[in-house]
């Protein structure tokens, strides 16, 4: 549910309980008094469920079926992999890399925070530190800045 959802069964608990009438709760929502009453009515019949959107949870009209969208998905793989950048030559950002392509394929930073491949650190606990020993606060010979140590 959105957070005006979940603010709207707030509301419309307390209206329930006794604590708020009806027009203070049109206030405290920004809905006329007419909208609150229909709201009110929806709560009453089936709780939380008659507060949230009718299309929650539903396929999107647009979206393509899901043989199509794997066969695609497969094709920009092949074509693309190792790759960081779109079909029309713009880089994605990374957050758009991550929706597009499935986890296996992605690199990811290590717990040290680089973004080498097969540098050995540990992703999960971020505890784990490649260096050569000397020096704890360093990283592929690098020094470790007070944020990525966690300071």
């Amino acid at each position: 549910m959105s957070r005006r959802e979940l603010e709207r069964v707030e509301v419309m608990g307390r209206v329930g309980s006794g604590d708020l009438l009806l027009q203070d709760a049109a206030a405290m929502l920004g809905l006329s008094y007419r909208q609150t009453k229909r709201v009110w009515r929806r709560y009453r019949e089936r709780r939380a469920k008659g507060l949230k959107h009718g299309n929650a949870g539903r396929e999107s009209n647009r979206s393509k079926p899901g043989r199509l969208r794997r066969r695609v998905l497969k094709l920009v793989r092949k074509k693309y992999s190792g790759q960081r950048a779109s079909a029309s030559g713009r880089r994605w950002r990374p957050s758009t890399w991550r929706k597009k392509m499935p986890l296996g394929s992605i690199m990811r930073p290590c717990g040290a925070g680089c973004w080498q491949r097969g540098c050995g650190a540990d992703a999960g606990s971020g505890s784990s530190i490649v260096s050569d020993g000397k020096n704890p606060n360093e990283v592929h010979g690098q020094a470790r800045s007070p944020l990525a140590l966690g300071l």
